[in-house]
């Protein structure tokens, strides 16, 4: 599994939530919006697209004089996998960056048995399920949880029905697992 590596430059970030935020979806727009310059905006524009996470588009937005190319997320650039642990059943998917699910597994599997369980059967689970549908590059894990979760540390804390979890370092865990990015949330987020 290959991690997909952020660019260089923070602010290319910045741009690329405006583009996915539908703030900006232009050049010009994003000079607007942004306040940076034409230049600075053009280099960080450059490096989303060089790398292929972004496109720019034949579609063009009038602008008030040569009408601007509009900018898009190339939803095929990568994959990520989700998971959804329920409390008989988890629920493991690639999807694009779209997301649209590509291939998905549901693992009869009891929230009792523990995280070493359940998460041992996601991490096998996605890894067949990225083999299945041929990718390598992963933008990350989601993993959703019926607990409260300390999302800051990828832990689940308090009361739940996962009482084996509590401070179990389940972003950790995946992390070294599967060697990408995990996102850990409670299930109703």
């Amino acid at each position: 599994m290959q991690k997909i590596v952020p660019t260089s430059s923070a602010g290319a970030g910045q741009l690329l939530a405006l583009i996915l935020s539908r703030q900006a979806t232009t050049r010009p727009d994003i000079e607007r919006v942004s306040g940076l310059s034409r230049a600075t905006v053009a280099h960080r524009l450059d490096e989303l697209l060089e790398i292929g996470l972004i496109d720019e588009t034949a579609e063009r937005q009038p602008s008030g004089g040569r009408p601007a190319r509009i900018l898009k997320l190339n939803e095929s650039f990568a994959v990520a996998l989700a998971a959804d642990i329920g409390e008989s059943v988890t629920r493991v998917a690639v999807t694009d960056l779209g997301p649209r699910i590509l291939a998905e597994q549901t693992i009869a599997i009891d929230v009792a048995s523990g995280p070493l369980p359940i998460l041992g059967e996601i991490a096998r689970c996605g890894r067949a399920l990225l083999k299945r549908v041929g990718r390598k590059q992963v933008f990350g894990v989601g993993l959703s949880l019926p607990a409260p979760v300390d999302h800051e540390n990828g832990r689940v804390v308090g009361p739940s029905v996962m009482r084996q979890w509590d401070n179990f370092d389940v972003r950790g865990w995946l992390e070294k697992s599967l060697g990408v990015d995990a996102l850990i949330d409670n299930d109703v987020n």
